[in-house]
């Protein structure tokens, strides 16, 4: 009969071997012999865990343990079977104590450092992690492991560090080389990120994360063609790996390709449903498309599978200020800061929302920790630039967006605001010129044509399409500009929006109208509205002052007058919401309890031009005309709005569209305004430029309306 060390030493062959069914059969024998066997409940232990019987690995090391609370290894094997459970605060308390038998043991720190990090006790995995590396400077697997946990913290070059001593204890590892990539890839330095992925690819070319990494890589050097076919390539060598599909969709978003980057987005989160990055970048498409409600979902559901998620929440409060709901906005930056204090974007976005509230000194603050935190922002910058020009401090306004520009020479956010603080100051000629960036901005509408551009030039004969480029309230504006072109010596096509044709169809200027929708006829040459006054070389003092330019139709002015005949003494047309899809359409709008002292004055009736605005009166309880009918439904965009203010007295309107329609038509118009108000209004006047008919009620401190309205009810008196 064989004796009990001969059984043991037959279970450790079994063992080594990997015969693990034999060792557990053999080391039972020997544990029932002698229950006190410690060592032989260790390695039951273990042999156990490899056949993934962790609950009986879990038994047999705690017995181990308190045979012989002094061997280290135990301890560890313990912590390691507790892990796989799940049951990381006993985990982490029994290798604690084999690092208490033992403080140099390795492996000990690795384990523990491993665990720690799933606890999302960083700072203190880190110190353990760093501590496997001194203790054993040889360790590949240490160094790799230093890498990712440091990347994972966004320690970028401390990553990158760790990772290349990975790379250079074991050059034939291209998994460490594709890290070592990506988080060269996060610190900026791209060159040796492509080489690092290179040399992957090199060592397994069919290596699909290595391939997306080297597309994200080349996509940030802006080559976007590259980067793009990077992606494609991880696609084809691994079609399930969704971290390719959410990159294929990121490239194809940096090159406008919004739609077809959806389609990825997509395929993505059908991959892996818990996917929060992918949701999170699906949302920025979606609100570059405008289509904010389903951005404001993703982003939700983002936060859901990762409630600590920073910036889902500063990109949340994004949305929100773009629904104009600025203390939801300010509550999901600062949300965002708290999780991630070192986050600039979400300082900058902060910033927007203060910006919104007219908070300039923490708008500053902001923008003060976003610089300190990268100190080569541009976003910061051209925030700054905005904040300036709201403070009406346009000097320091420009020498920022400078800087913004200095920094990112193409940032277009900072172009245009550059040139709406050179023409709110009255500077044209530099004014309009800058404007054309607003076609690289994010959501403009550009109309690819195959005619050129024209350049300003004589026409002699050629035919130009002058076509809208903006909202409905610029078309009225910049169409007066019709005319001048004509001059020019060409034939002149009209492209209008299809609502404003029946309005439009009176203008002078044009030999042909072309309604949005309606096939094009042949021309040489095309303009954008917005871009003639650049084009003609038009300054303060040319601005054609030729108005009316708009007419209303005849006929509806006849009905107009039967309707309004009952309406006696000074009839004043009010509106007060401006455009809900402006950025500053809150600023601009003006509550409608501010037209209640309109209201009193004797002789005077309102009436209201402000669509579905009935619910919004009663409320208010301001007396007012009733018109009847939901206005130009039928007719056409402003067409009943405009035979109504034929017979007006004075209309009286927040800067909406309905200024220009007055203002074209030539009757008598006032318009509230915010402190800061758009460009073409200019600074300090109470007179327009633009329209002979109009006066100016500009606030004296923000968001003061009621000063504006007590000067206006002193004027009607």
């Amino acid at each position: 009969m064989a004796t009990l060390r001969e059984v043991f030493e037959w279970a450790t062959r079994h063992h080594q071997a990997g015969n693990l069914h034999q060792a557990v059969a053999l080391y039972r024998q020997v544990v029932e012999a002698e229950p006190r066997a410690a060592e032989a409940w260790g390695l039951l232990g273990a042999a156990c865990q490899g056949l993934g019987q962790l609950a009986e690995a879990v038994r047999c090391y705690q017995q181990a343990t308190q045979l012989n609370p002094g061997n280290s290894r135990d301890w560890n094997n313990l912590g390691l079977a507790l892990l796989h459970q799940g049951r990381l605060p006993e985990a982490a308390e029994a290798v604690r104590r084999a690092l208490a038998v033992d403080p140099s043991y390795a492996l000990g720190h690795f384990n523990l450092a491993v665990i720690l990090a799933r606890q999302r006790h960083d700072e203190e995995a880190l110190t353990h992690y760093r501590r496997v590396v001194e203790l054993k400077p040889d360790f590949a697997e240490g160094w790799h492991r230093l890498g990712l946990h440091l990347l994972a913290l966004r320690r970028a070059s401390e990553a990158a560090n760790s990772l290349y001593q990975a790379v250079q204890l074991r050059p034939t590892w291209p998994e460490a080389w594709t890290h070592l990539g990506h988080a060269l890839g996060q610190a900026g330095r791209w060159r040796e990120a492509e080489g690092a992925l290179g040399e992957a690819l090199r060592q397994r070319p069919d290596f699909a994360e290595a391939h997306t990494l080297l597309g994200n890589v080349l996509v940030a050097q802006g080559r976007l063609e590259e980067g793009t076919a990077s992606h494609q390539r991880a696609i084809h060598f691994q079609p399930g790996l969704a971290e390719a599909h959410h990159n294929l969709a990121n490239a194809l978003a940096a090159q406008g390709e919004t739609e077809e980057a959806l389609t990825f987005y997509a395929q993505a989160v059908r991959l892996r449903p818990d996917f929060a990055e992918a949701h999170n970048h699906w949302a920025l498409a979606l609100r570059n498309l405008g289509r904010l409600s389903e951005a404001a979902e993703h982003l939700e559901t983002a936060l859901r599978l990762r409630p600590e998620y920073a910036e889902a929440w500063t990109h949340r409060g994004n949305v929100h200020l773009e629904e104009g709901r600025w203390t939801e906005a300010e509550h999901c930056h600062r949300q965002a800061l708290r999780l991630n204090p070192e986050l600039p974007e979400a300082h900058v976005n902060l910033s927007n929302a203060l910006a919104a509230q007219g908070r300039w000194p923490e708008v500053h603050a902001c923008l003060d920790e976003a610089l300190r935190l990268r100190p080569t922002f541009a976003d910061a910058y051209c925030n700054r630039g905005l904040a300036l020009h709201a403070e009406r401090r346009f000097a320091e306004a420009l020498a920022a967006f400078d800087e913004a520009l200095r920094l990112a020479p193409d940032h277009a956010d900072a172009h245009v605001g550059r040139a709406m603080t050179w023409l709110i100051q009255g500077d044209f000629a530099r004014g309009f010129a800058e404007y054309e960036w607003r076609f690289a901005l994010r959501g403009a509408f550009v109309r690819r044509l195959a005619a050129p551009r024209w350049d300003g030039s004589p026409l002699q004969g050629r035919t130009i399409l002058l076509h809208h480029d903006q909202a409905l309230g610029d078309t009225l504006l910049f169409v007066r500009f019709a005319r001048l072109v004509q001059e020019q010596g060409g034939r002149v096509l009209l492209g209008c929006p299809s609502v404003l044709a029946p309005l439009l169809s009176r203008t002078p200027g044009y030999d042909v109208l072309v309604p949005g929708g309606s096939a094009l006829p042949p021309f040489d040459v095309h303009a954008p509205l917005g871009s003639l006054p650049g084009l003609l070389g038009i300054r303060l003092e040319t601005i054609p002052r030729n108005v009316p330019y708009l007419f209303a139709d005849p006929d509806l002015v006849r009905v107009w007058a039967k309707r309004l005949r009952s309406v006696p003494g000074f009839r004043i047309g009010i509106a007060w919401l401006a455009n809900p899809a402006h950025d500053k359409w809150r600023q601009r709008s003006i509550p409608v309890r501010q037209f209640a002292a309109l209201a009193t004055l004797p002789g005077v009736h309102l009436v209201s031009l402000q669509k579905d605005g009935e619910a919004a009166l009663r409320e208010a309880r301001i007396p007012v005309v009733d018109l009847g009918r939901p206005l130009d439904q039928e007719a056409g965009a402003f067409m009943d709005t405009a035979a109504i203010m034929t017979h007006l007295d004075l209309v009286i309107t927040a800067d909406t569209a309905l200024a220009h329609l007055a203002g074209g038509l030539g009757v008598p118009v006032w318009v509230a305004l915010p402190l800061v108000a758009d460009w073409r209004w200019l600074v300090d006047r109470d007179d327009s430029p633009w329209y002979p008919s109009m006066r100016l009620f500009r606030q004296r401190r923000w968001g003061d309306w009621d000063d504006v309205f007590a000067r206006m009810v002193a004027e009607l008196r």
